[in-house]
């Protein structure tokens, strides 16, 4: 593979013979077979959830874990697979899934990771207590009580303190969802979006829309931006694997803190890495300067190559 002369740029070049993203029908019908086919596996997904609730109560842990299950692998996993199999000759290449995951990739998507941590803590922090207009207060409550739906969910799902508990959720919520989100997102969507050349919107719209769908307004910046990264992890890397690797590390830290708090330990210092409330953030500043020196500096040792 070729690289760009300007280390400014942050798209490598490809082979001129490279043909994984060509796709057997145009750009609209292939996002509409994507569209069709995440609603029939959807419903899927959904038939057998609601077979579930004859058997397990809809709050307890082992339905909530059933169903992410159920959702990840028919609705996301199959909804990637059929789609790739209908719009590319190619499918394994056009998900992503054919190349596999690099030490140096996954050494650099560690390191970022762990650079990041101050800074996204503070979009975090941002983001979840920011407050619309006044008129816009009802709205608000709306999307308040949407939060804490969701974070009733979570609590339930991760309110354990066995070792189980946490092998459990870092295999469904780590390993399973992060995958499961990336072949769909990044491997599905990102690639047939990026298939005519645009793949920076394409990197962007995925991430607006991998976002969106999490129904979480306040949560919504952070997300958006972790979406990018895997994107962008993608379009250097070639491989997908790379991108569920990141996002597993970032679901299973959250397991994993959780399951700490359940231990009754203090979490808050690991929370909070970084988080100025009030004035000048210079922790996470200083936080997401060394993140962009990393990303420009060092991204084609870490991210590119065969």
């Amino acid at each position: 593979m070729n690289y760009p002369a300007s280390k400014e740029t942050f798209i490598p070049e490809l082979p001129k013979n490279d043909n994984t993203l060509r796709l057997t029908h145009g750009l609209g019908l292939s996002l509409l077979i994507l569209a069709l086919c995440f609603i029939g596996m959807m419903l899927i997904a959904a038939t057998l959830i609601g077979g579930i609730t004859l058997a397990l109560p809809a709050e307890s842990p082992s339905f909530l874990y059933s169903s992410v299950t159920i959702q990840g692998i028919i609705g996301f996993i199959g909804t990637s697979i059929l789609t790739a199999i209908l719009v590319s000759k190619k499918p394994l290449y056009l998900l992503g899934i054919a190349k596999a995951p690099g030490i140096k990739p996954v050494a650099g998507i560690i390191t970022a990771y762990i650079i990041a941590i101050p800074m996204l803590n503070q979009i975090i922090y941002w983001n979840s207590n920011m407050h619309l207009p006044a008129s816009m207060a009802e709205f608000e409550n709306i999307l308040r009580q949407m939060e804490d739906a969701n974070s009733t969910v979570s609590q339930n799902l991760l309110n354990g303190k066995s070792i189980w508990t946490l092998l459990l959720g870092v295999s469904i919520i780590g390993l399973l969802t992060g995958l499961s989100e990336e072949l769909l997102f990044r491997g599905t969507l990102q690639r047939i979006l990026g298939s005519k050349g645009a793949k920076i919107a394409a990197i962007w719209i995925s991430a607006f829309i991998f976002s969106t769908i999490h129904f979480q307004f306040f949560g919504f910046v952070p997300r958006l931006l972790l979406g990018a990264w895997f994107g962008y992890i993608l379009l250097w890397t070639g491989s997908t694997w790379n991108c569920a690797i990141a996002h597993a590390i970032n679901n299973s830290m959250v397991v994993i803190v959780t399951w700490i708090s359940n231990q009754g330990l203090n979490v808050e210092a690991l929370d909070n890495w970084g988080v100025s409330t009030s004035g000048f953030p210079i922790m996470a500043s200083v936080s997401g300067l060394i993140f962009i020196l990393f990303i420009l500096y060092c991204r084609k040792y870490f991210f590119y190559g065969k």
